[in-house]
């Protein structure tokens, strides 16, 4: 699933919203110490999943992490393998152009999304384009006038 949107927000400002993000996954799922990791390409951590009232373990690794231009993580779990990614673009002065992915995948990341995840992914598009509306209002509300 591809979703593209415009946002009224600076590179950094944006970048700085889902490193935010990931640094709590990591510290509050993830079992790491503030300060006893650093945010880089390779860099893995566990967490536990409930599904189904099921709980699974999930291996996410960080394949890209380049602020404030893009982030892509592989997830790896008993349910399946996935990718997510945001590529961050200028969009002329004071926007952005964000390209959300995300997709199945393979052990090494490689997408192999079927058809009917694809259609699927169609119908989680609007959520997706509600989450990066609310990570702009977030960051104008965090602006100093």
């Amino acid at each position: 699933m591809k979703v593209e949107k415009v946002l009224r927000a600076a590179p950094d400002e944006f970048f700085g919203v889902i490193e935010h993000s990931l640094r709590y996954e990591i510290e509050k799922y993830g079992g790491k110490a503030e300060g006893t990791y650093e945010l880089c390409e390779g860099f893995c951590y566990d967490k536990k999943i409930r599904y189904k009232k099921k709980e699974y373990r999930m291996q996410t690794e960080l394949k890209a992490f380049r602020p404030p231009h893009s982030y892509r993580v592989l997830m790896k779990s008993d349910l399946g393998n996935a990718s997510v990614s945001y590529e961050i673009l200028p969009n002329g002065e004071d926007e952005i152009r964000v390209i959300y992915r995300e997709d199945t995948c393979d052990e090494d990341g490689n997408m192999n999304t079927s058809f009917g995840r694809e259609l699927f992914g169609k119908m989680q598009a609007g959520r997706v384009k509600r989450r990066l509306s609310r990570m702009e209002k977030y960051i104008g509300s965090q602006r100093m006038d």
